[in-house]
């Protein structure tokens, strides 16, 4: 008895602390949180709608000065010079014009005007002139007729960097002459990058290919979030968009595919990264007048810090709450303990099948309500017993069987009645393993219905699935049992696979199910319809390095392509040898 009870006032001490200092505890936890959550949350607005004003200023600028570069093409001054240009006189007022022209814009570097391969004809810096631009995609871009604002490109000539807006000048309505192009000061763009450092947050600008163009640091700009794919060191090696500057790794992957998903005037939050030794998060904003990206980020420590002010608030209920449950606790274990000793010692003659126990149920109070309770349900519990046990053996028989069916249904396909696609990809790749550790044969048959469309278009698309209903019919009917088996393969091709079948064995079959396909008779409505189906068969090659599921399957559908091909109602054969067999329909198809 005294076992008993000292061990249930310790489980009574350990349940009460448990039940009022956890949850406690918990709610505590739970108000850091939100303050720290609600301190990231203001953060994060503030980052993000900086990001989308930077990002719009940006694109104000870029548009506003592509429409220079589109209001100087159209200009007769312009487009006289161009028909004029193999004068030595002409070309230098066509010089003269492009500087005056210049000073449209005070964001104006150069002015300059190609030619139909790319050389510049005239310029405001003389040295340009003759100079090769045909490599820059602002000229491939506008000798195909576009209007263009190129990325952030080194100068072939300047060697300084620049944004290139750049329009095709059409001397007639739809001859191009030439193609003007507008050289940009980047000042613009770095000061609103900038201009961050003293507002709390860091601005970069960076392009869909991860080269950082403006940087809050200006040693990082042309580094690179993460290694550039071959592809991408290409063109720009091939463009030289950044002269020959090498792009070094910043090794922010994440932050790189974030970039990747960012789309143009939408604003989104990075994942979590680590760079210069802090954990940071970034509002990404796409540009709408190019392809690059506005960075606004904030290191996590700053913004952590402002949730955690308030925990020294707290830590004082935190004691209360402690001193409360010791007391609670105390007084349970003094009026609880002893009636619940007895109800134990009634549970454990319960437990061990005497139902005929019953505790002793004195007052009014919760204890000796439970202890009615209990009494109840021993009575319940013998009474039950019986009909409980044959429930439980006839709710188990039908669980079985409707695992057994939904296991069937996962397996099929709902309108043929064959395996389904992802079941054949299963089945088919097991008995290719099993066809190459034992050097046995393996055989495919790709099925295709012929001129299928035709049936949904004259007939309609019920007419179609009875044809599907049909034909698989007439496939499974007509495999040997217990081993071929035929698959959905999608649409109104059907997959039959020949296990431990060689390919001589498997083409007589196929014969035989596209005879039986040519001969079936489809009614609707009181008129009948012919179907004939094209095969194409393939086998697995012994000692082939290459007997993949994909090739297997490869080379059964290039064999339906070709009996498709030859005139349908046709099985092509995937010889041994590597030659292609392609049999002829019967006499009366």
């Amino acid at each position: 008895m005294t076992t008993i009870r000292s061990s249930l006032v310790a489980k009574l001490a350990f349940a009460v602390v448990f039940l009022i200092l956890l949850p406690s505890t918990l709610l505590t936890i739970y108000w850091y949180e939100r303050d720290r959550a609600a301190a990231i949350d203001v953060e994060m607005r503030h980052i993000q709608s900086y990001s989308k004003n930077v990002a719009n200023e940006i694109d104000s600028f870029l548009l506003g000065q592509r429409d220079i570069a589109r209001y100087g093409a159209v200009s007769q001054e312009l487009r006289g010079f161009l028909r004029k240009q193999g004068d030595p006189g002409t070309m230098l007022e066509f010089n003269a014009w492009l500087t005056y022209w210049s000073k449209i814009s005070d964001h104006i570097g150069e002015v300059f005007v190609l030619d139909l391969k790319g050389n510049c004809v005239a310029a405001t810096d003389a040295s340009f002139v003759g100079k090769d631009y045909s490599l820059r995609p602002y000229f491939q871009d506008a000798i195909r007729g576009l209007d263009h604002v190129s990325d952030w490109t080194i100068g072939i000539t300047s060697r300084k960097a620049g944004v290139y807006p750049s329009s095709p000048i059409k001397v007639s309505n739809s001859t191009i002459g030439g193609i003007i192009v507008i050289k940009l000061n980047l000042a613009p763009i770095d000061a609103i990058i900038l201009r961050s450092q003293g507002l709390g947050v860091q601005t970069f600008l960076v392009n869909r290919e991860g080269v950082l163009l403006a940087h809050y640091d200006p040693t990082l700009r042309y580094a690179t979030l993460d290694d550039l794919s071959a592809k991408e060191s290409d063109w720009i090696r091939q463009t030289r968009q950044f002269a020959d500057l090498p792009q070094k790794s910043l090794g922010l992957k994440s932050l790189r595919q974030d970039i990747g998903h960012s789309r143009p005037g939408e604003t989104l939050m990075s994942q979590e990264y680590n760079f210069g030794g802090d954990r940071k998060v970034a509002a990404l904003t796409g540009l709408q007048a190019n392809a690059w990206v506005v960075g606004v980020t904030s290191p996590l420590s700053v913004i952590e810090s402002r949730g955690k002010q308030r925990f020294s608030a707290v830590a004082p209920m935190i004691v209360l709450v402690i001193l409360f449950t010791l007391l609670a606790s105390f007084y349970l274990i003094r009026f609880v303990v002893r009636p619940l000793n007895e109800l134990l010692q009634k549970t454990r003659l319960l437990s061990a099948g005497d139902y005929s126990v019953e505790a002793q149920a004195i007052g009014t109070d919760e204890v000796s309500q439970l202890a009615k309770t209990f009494n109840n349900m021993a009575r319940t519990i013998r009474l039950h017993t019986d009909e409980l046990e044959h429930r439980v053996a006839q709710r188990t028989a039908e669980l079985e069987k409707a695992v057994l069916e939904i296991k069937q249904l996962s397996i099929t396909d709902a309108l043929t009645g064959c395996f389904n696609r992802h079941h054949m990809n299963e089945q088919l790749a097991r008995e290719i393993e099993r066809s190459k550790r034992y050097g046995r044969a393996l055989s495919i048959l790709m099925c295709d219905i012929d001129h299928f469309k035709r049936v949904n278009d004259t007939w309609g698309h019920p007419a179609g699935d009875e044809v599907l209903r049909l034909v698989s019919a007439a496939l499974r009917d007509n495999l040997r049992h217990g081993s071929d088996w035929v698959a959905r393969f999608g649409g109104e091709e059907f997959l039959i696979v020949f296990p431990e079948t060689s390919l001589e064995d498997a083409s007589v079959l196929g014969e035989k199910l596209r005879m039986r396909i040519e001969d079936l008779v489809i009614n609707l409505d009181q008129q009948v319809l012919h179907v004939t189906a094209s095969f194409g068969l393939a086998c697995l090659r012994p000692g082939d390095g290459d007997n993949t599921l994909e090739v297997l399957l490869a080379r059964a559908d290039a064999m339906l392509y070709l009996a498709k091909r030859g005139g349908r109602n046709r099985l092509a054969i995937d010889s041994s040898d590597g030659k292609e067999q392609l049999t002829s329909p019967s006499t009366n198809t």
